[in-house]
């Protein structure tokens, strides 16, 4: 069976003509190289970009807390006290007066923005915010490292199960050579 040349396409200046088919091999190889990358940029984004995204939503959310609690624009209420023996730190100064301060701190998953704190009756009291917005967004990358991790075990399972199944197969459906 013979294929006939349907058309010619003009390429340059010249005059040279080559059969759509040639441009048609020259799409289908731009269309190739156009979803390699469009993968590999979806295989990256998921090992490294939902991390890097999480880190930074995360670090916007702290600065974004931080700017209210230099504004005051925060409810006294939403304050929790933590108070810790200073007995173990190496000096201090006892203080009636609170002072800002920067930090968090992480309790059971929640975590919590440093606001003010004080040294008082060999105490220091730390009063704190809660930060929902990065407590969320710990969990979403707790849950997201969990995915991955799950899907990789699975792979790597259903890997090892495959080669048993194939040698199981190949021990019971073996072909043996009768003489007749």
């Amino acid at each position: 069976m013979l294929l006939k040349n349907t058309g010619s396409v003009d390429i340059d200046s010249k005059n040279q003509s080559y059969p759509l088919s040639f441009e048609f091999f020259i799409n289908l190889c731009k269309l190739k190289k156009m979803a390699t990358i469009l993968l590999l940029g979806i295989l990256l984004f998921n090992c490294y970009g939902y991390q890097l995204l999480v880190t930074y939503l995360g670090l916007r959310a702290n600065q974004r807390l931080e700017n209210l609690v230099d504004r005051n624009d925060f409810k006294e209420s939403d304050l929790i006290s933590i108070k810790v023996p200073a007995k173990h730190l190496g000096y201090f100064l006892n203080s009636s007066q609170f002072e800002r301060v920067t930090g968090r701190i992480d309790i059971a998953g929640v975590q919590y923005n440093y606001v003010k704190r004080r040294v008082f009756n060999d105490n220091l009291e730390l009063f704190c915010i809660p930060n929902l917005r990065a407590t969320e967004l710990n969990y979403v990358r707790n849950k997201m490292t969990n995915w991955t991790y799950n899907l990789l075990r699975q792979s790597k399972k259903s890997e090892s199960n495959t080669s048993i199944r194939k040698n199981l197969l190949n021990e019971f459906y073996t072909t043996t050579e009768t003489q007749s």
